[in-house]
């Protein structure tokens, strides 16, 4: 992709949807099954401002995946890795207990497994923390934020692996804004240094 297209400044690191561009890479086995997909690469974003915020999302795109590799927590704070959505171009998201439902499983690589689930969550739960030596790499998607008539629900993946005590935790989340609306805005946050990828995927 062009250099120009890595964002380097910004606190907290804001992107606009219009920055993805059409027809980049296509993907798929046949005239009826492929789909087109852009993305835009998010350089090592900010320790200090601790979330990445992602406004212009439209219907030119059925659904927004985020790639986060790399990631720890944000500086001094073994706080979960969250997200939230907005409605108003990114002024306000939406926080209030309820606004939000999610489920989770964990397996970890000693065995043990765990389960959460929460109907009146004020974020959507991406990676569960423990402390500041985890790495953690997931992929969060969004399915049609912009369908008012629908739900827009929030899925992510991804494998945390703890440095102190050497224990892998591969983790699934399933979430939903827990209103029918016109989701436009984005806000992963929680963050430390890492790197995210955005893509967009036409229907």
């Amino acid at each position: 992709m062009p250099k120009d297209d890595i964002l380097r400044e910004g606190s907290p690191y804001q992107v606009n949807v219009e920055s993805l561009s059409t027809g980049e890479e296509s993907i798929g086995g046949g005239p009826t099954a492929t789909r087109t997909q852009s993305r835009i690469h998010l350089d090592n974003f900010s320790v200090n401002s601790g979330e990445i915020v992602i406004t212009g999302i439209d219907n030119t795109f059925s659904t927004y995946i985020i790639e986060l590799t790399k990631v720890q927590p944000d500086s001094g704070s073994a706080a979960s890795i969250k997200c939230q959505t907005s409605s108003d171009g990114g002024s306000t998201f939406d926080s209030a207990s309820g606004d939000y439902h999610f489920t989770e499983h964990i397996l970890e690589s000693s065995g043990n497994t765990k389960t959460n689930g929460n109907t009146d969550a004020s974020a959507v739960q991406i990676a569960q923390r423990t402390d500041e030596s985890d790495i953690a790499n997931f992929t969060l998607t969004l399915h049609e934020p912009a369908n008012s008539n629908r739900k827009t629900t929030i899925r992510s993946e991804g494998d945390i692996f703890n440095s102190s005590d050497g224990v892998l935790k591969s983790q699934r989340t399933g979430g939903v804004r827990a209103a029918n609306e016109s989701v436009d805005s984005l806000r992963v946050f929680s963050l430390g240094d890492g790197f995210a990828t955005l893509y967009g995927v036409l229907p």
